[in-house]
């Protein structure tokens, strides 16, 4: 009974569905929109990539940013910002939706004739540049958020925030999977929609309260620990 108790109060908490919610759609989406991304410009590639196969290098690059975005999480969340993980997911997402906006800037209009110049001219090493950076915050998000999400619903297990979290992620990727399917959008549409899903996600983490009980604990282990040593030493 005890169990379940703390499973429903861990579950219960509002500030961390928003965290959830906030990480899980902007990931989520953003995975199946950069798988999808093939498919989008198999029609009308991006200017400056000549016979390269735009979707393959797309791919490739978005999954390398996320990769790269995933290894760099742990060092800057322990030694930059620590207890300050919702400053680096909103600076993250605020980075990432100017990116995304430019990324769509730099294609043609939907409805535009073949070879129209984009409003934006990067040529395609600046679009893959622009890519590479936006996966890669999109990655930083991830990790950033199954521990903020654990921190949040503290005393609880941590895979039960990180099993609601991943939850969210496969909902936000089903979302954006149906967008792209059924309202048959263009290049610079899905770039554009892309972006106002990252908008939407930092708008729910925005009255997130954060709290750190596990790290405090942690702290105060390793604070108890050399206090240990230092008396053994004596």
């Amino acid at each position: 009974q005890d169990m379940w108790s703390e499973l429903l109060a861990a579950l219960g908490r509002q500030r961390f569905w928003l965290l959830a919610l906030s990480g899980g759609i902007s990931v989520g989406a953003f995975q199946c929109w950069s798988a999808s991304l093939g498919v989008v410009f198999r029609d009308h590639p991006p200017r400056g990539f000549g016979d390269l196969d735009v979707g393959l290098v797309l791919a490739l690059v978005g999954n390398l940013g996320c990769f790269l975005g995933t290894v760099a999480a742990a060092p800057l969340a322990e030694r930059v910002f620590r207890r300050n993980f919702k400053l680096l997911l909103v600076l993250s997402n605020v980075v990432q939706d100017v990116l995304l906006a430019i990324f769509a800037f730099s294609v043609s209009p939907a409805g535009a004739s073949s070879g129209a110049a984009p409003p934006l001219r990067l040529g395609a090493l600046g679009m893959l540049a622009v890519l590479l950076v936006a996966s890669l915050l999109n990655g930083l998000s991830a990790p950033i958020c199954f521990e903020l999400g654990a921190e949040l619903t503290y005393p609880a297990p941590e895979g039960i925030s990180g099993s609601a979290y991943s939850f969210t992620v496969n909902g936000g990727g089903f979302v954006m999977m149906t967008a792209l399917g059924s309202a048959k959008l263009q290049g610079s549409e899905t770039c554009l929609l892309m972006a106002t899903v990252v908008f939407l996600g930092l708008v729910l983490l925005w009255p997130v309260k954060e709290a750190y009980p596990r790290l405090e604990m942690d702290d105060l282990a390793a604070q108890s620990t050399r206090l240990t040593q230092t008396s053994g030493a004596c």
